[in-house]
């Protein structure tokens, strides 16, 4: 059984809630590498002392 096509107004909706998940996971993804960033230069300040 298919499911009945979706409607401008539906296909426009999906499309902002995927664009929206898409920047709420870039941002996601620049927090975890400033994070990883932020890591690596502890361990390596760690290393010179």
């Amino acid at each position: 059984m298919r499911a009945a096509p979706l409607t401008a107004r539906q296909r426009r909706e999906a499309l902002e809630r995927l664009a929206q998940r898409r920047a709420e996971l870039e941002r996601e993804l620049l927090d975890l590498t400033a994070i990883q960033r932020g890591h690596e230069l502890a361990l390596n300040l760690n290393t010179l002392n």
